[in-house]
């Protein structure tokens, strides 16, 4: 009775709580339901926004800049109304910890609409993260033990930032020579990071020899699509649905790369590469070459070569490309970079031919921390999707029904002056941020996603990043347009 009592006292506060101004209710709000004093149901119960019906044109047109704001105004946890169901947003690193951590939540992309809206693409699906959609993924779509089995087995691929580094950096240098205009002019920057990546990942797609018939045969495909894309989405409340339209081009990226595919599979030794020539990336060890030894067929193998290269270079080369404008921005920053870079090419160092990229790389640390405070500022995917597949309550703390669809926007997670001091300064040397994601108690760090459901390209992003940041720094002086 008394513990009953309790709990309506609390809910009266929260109530006669409603009238009082944003700043005011806020934390008292947050601190109420943090509080132990209510169980994890009352608490959902009280979450603020439940009367509030989505707004759907901003999240569709600035997603991140809706959500941050949203949670400036109601705090850690909230709730939305979209098509008659309820949503949840969380950014406290311990709810985000909670429901990523957690075996009761199930990665989701579409959540839009309701169960029984239509047949599911055929081909393709919109992600609310990326410019193009993705292709329908036999390997990594999968949840529970199948997804973590297939993750397993391309282990080897993910965890080889060592292996490729020297087919990175080769691939890297190339992009940048050949693309730089011969006059000196002007350059977009996002398009000559995002094409000097791709074409860098092309090695651990496909590895040597079959990179250059990629890099032929799928580059103006990728090119196209992402034209394309880019002036669909630009359209203000585009329908975010997969059209015929989208679909002839998704079907054209899935052609260019069944082309690729069926060059690998006909070269009869490629199993047995298991030695890269120097300069080259280990064949045996690319997506291509690992799914074909699975015993994937060639269609499935391409759409999630198709779905590497639009996830692998297109969130990388964004967080670059704000990287380097913040680089042009101080000229200090960047000559301490030049001369970091410098020394670590000297042959007393290990360089220019004694020392691997990798090893050179480990001798930069505030290029590495350059690259993680941009990720943390502008990280490339800002939203995270789950959907509750049970009944569960989140850290001992949160009820959440069945169902749910919980969001965690990126972008208001790292930009929370409750995790990180000025979170809106850009800060190389801010403490804190490591290249594996962070969970903790105090704060998040997660700019690509987290828990066993993270992005398991990972290493490979952050490694091809630092050696572009590396290629771009050595051979340009970057200045404000």
């Amino acid at each position: 009775m008394f513990s009953m009592s309790r709990e309506l006292l609390l809910v009266a506060v929260a109530m006669a709580l409603l009238p009082v101004a944003a700043h005011v209710r806020r934390p008292i709000f947050n601190l109420l339901i943090s509080s132990s004093l209510l169980s994890p149901a009352l608490r959902w119960a009280l979450l603020p926004g439940a009367d509030e019906e989505e707004d759907a044109k901003a999240y569709c047109e600035d997603a991140h800049r809706h959500l941050v704001a949203l949670h400036e105004h109601h705090g850690d946890a909230f709730v939305q109304r979209r098509k008659g169901e309820t949503v949840l947003f969380v950014r406290s690193p311990r709810l985000v910890r909670g429901v990523l951590q957690s075996g009761d939540f199930g990665k989701v992309w579409v959540t839009d609409k309701t169960p029984d809206h239509g047949q599911p693409p055929a081909i393709a699906e919109y992600v609310h993260n990326l410019v193009l959609p993705l292709l329908a993924d036999p390997l990594f779509s999968h949840k529970g033990a199948t997804n973590k089995d297939a993750r397993s087995a391309m282990s080897t691929l993910f965890g080889g930032s060592k292996t490729f580094a020297t087919a990175f950096t080769a691939s890297i240098e190339t992009a940048l020579d050949s693309s730089w205009p011969s006059d000196g002019g002007e350059v977009d920057a996002l398009e000559l990071v995002h094409d000097a990546i791709r074409g860098a990942l092309y090695q651990a797609i496909a590895g040597r020899p079959h990179a250059d018939k990629m890099h032929t045969v799928a580059t103006p495909a990728f090119r196209t699509a992402l034209e394309y894309f880019v002036m669909r989405y630009q359209r203000p409340s585009h329908d975010q649905a997969v059209t015929a339209d989208d679909e002839v081009v998704m079907t054209q990226l899935h052609t260019a790369a069944l082309d690729v595919v069926a060059a690998a599979r006909a070269d009869t030794d490629l199993a047995s590469i298991a030695v890269a020539a120097p300069g080259e990336a280990a064949s045996s060890c690319s997506l291509v070459a690992l799914m074909l030894d699975a015993g994937c067929t060639d269609a499935e193998t391409a759409a999630v070569v198709v779905n590497t290269v639009i996830a692998g270079a297109e969130a990388p080369a964004s967080a670059l490309a704000h990287l380097l404008r913040e680089l042009a921005r101080r000229p200090d920053l960047q000559q301490q970079l030049r001369d970091d870079i410098k020394a670590a090419a000297a042959p007393e160092a290990g360089g220019e031919g004694g020392g691997s990229e990798a090893s050179q790389l480990a001798q930069l640390p505030l290029v590495k921390a350059c690259v993680l405070e941009g990720l943390r500022l502008f990280a490339p995917a800002t939203l995270v999707k789950r959907q509750a597949l049970r009944d569960t309550i989140v850290d001992g703390h949160l009820a959440v029904p069945k169902g749910t669809v919980v969001e965690l926007c990126i972008t208001a997670i790292h930009q929370d002056p409750k995790q990180y001091a000025r979170p809106l300064s850009f800060d190389p040397l801010r403490l804190g941020l490591t290249a594996a994601p962070i969970l903790g108690r105090e704060r998040c760090f997660m700019p690509f996603s987290a828990g066993p459901r993270g992005c398991p390209g990972r290493p490979l992003a952050l490694t091809l990043m630092r050696i572009a940041l590396v290629a771009i720094v050595r051979r340009f002086v970057l200045a404000p347009a």
